[in-house]
């Protein structure tokens, strides 16, 4: 999704930067027919055009940014509902964990639950990122699923006794 996102503005701003009109050496308009006027367009009718097509191409590129943003946040909803389901579970089962795991078992949620907050707070931020924030976001939220799954199998090691 980042990737795409920086391939296009990049293209997009090495096309706007390499039709930039340069005054170094004008060339001459070409003479009129004979008993007529001169209809050639300007020099900078390519450029113009260019940049025109940069302008109509940016919107673009910005929704497409924001739908594989939105997908992203999805699919991350999507697993942190699934973690949540889980840490649900090992909490209806508190009461089972014997008493030698009793504490890895609180200390395990206890972690879940301040992980599962954290990727609850990027969720809600990475909703509304752009550009570089969006990026670091998600970044950030791939980073806290394996720590989250670490705690899930502590607290279900404990519950086992272990």
């Amino acid at each position: 999704m980042n990737k795409l996102t920086c391939i296009s503005l990049s293209a997009l701003a090495l096309l706007l930067a390499g039709c930039e009109d340069k005054a170094a050496s004008p060339k001459p308009a070409p003479a009129p027919a004979a008993g007529g006027t001169n209809t050639a367009k300007p020099s900078g009718g390519l450029a113009e055009t260019v940049k025109e097509k940069a302008a109509e191409a940016a919107p673009k590129v910005a929704e497409f940014t924001n739908e594989m943003r939105d997908k992203a946040v999805a699919a991350f909803q999507e697993k942190y509902d699934d973690f949540k389901m889980q840490i649900a579970t090992l909490q209806d089962k508190a009461a089972q964990v014997p008493e030698a795991a009793r504490m890895a078992f609180t200390g395990a949620i206890t972690q879940l639950t301040s992980l599962t907050k954290d990727v609850e707070a990027k969720l809600v931020e990475l909703k509304n990122a752009t550009g570089d924030t969006a990026k670091q976001l998600h970044s950030t939220i791939e980073g806290l699923w394996p720590k989250i799954q670490e705690q899930l199998d502590a607290a279900q090691k404990a519950l086992r006794g272990g």
